[in-house]
């Protein structure tokens, strides 16, 4: 379970979740499925993924950010800032005014 800028539990999202067998940052593995991300992205941008890729490349892009966030988790200040930013944008959205 993961805990939210307030310090309340919640369950954490799909991409929050890593999974066990999937490479880790800055191992030759994760350069394999880096390029294999890449190839994706790329073939996003120039043409139409097939539907098969489409569920490829997001597990890989959900993956990839739980794992380097599992191996460099980021600072509190970065949620700090987060939710700063958030109750700043609630702040300063039209029905606000």
């Amino acid at each position: 379970m993961g805990t939210d800028t307030n310090g309340v539990h919640r369950t954490p999202t799909k991409s929050e979740v890593l999974d066990p067998t999937f490479p880790i940052p800055n191992t030759p593995e994760w350069g394999t499925m880096n390029q294999r991300r890449g190839e994706l992205i790329r073939k996003r941008i120039r043409e139409t993924l097939t539907t098969e890729e489409a569920i490829e490349l997001q597990r890989l892009q959900e993956q990839s950010l739980a794992a380097v966030n599992a191996t460099f988790p980021p600072s509190p200040l970065v949620e700090e800032l987060r939710s700063l930013e958030d109750r700043l944008s609630k702040q300063m959205t039209p029905e606000n005014e």
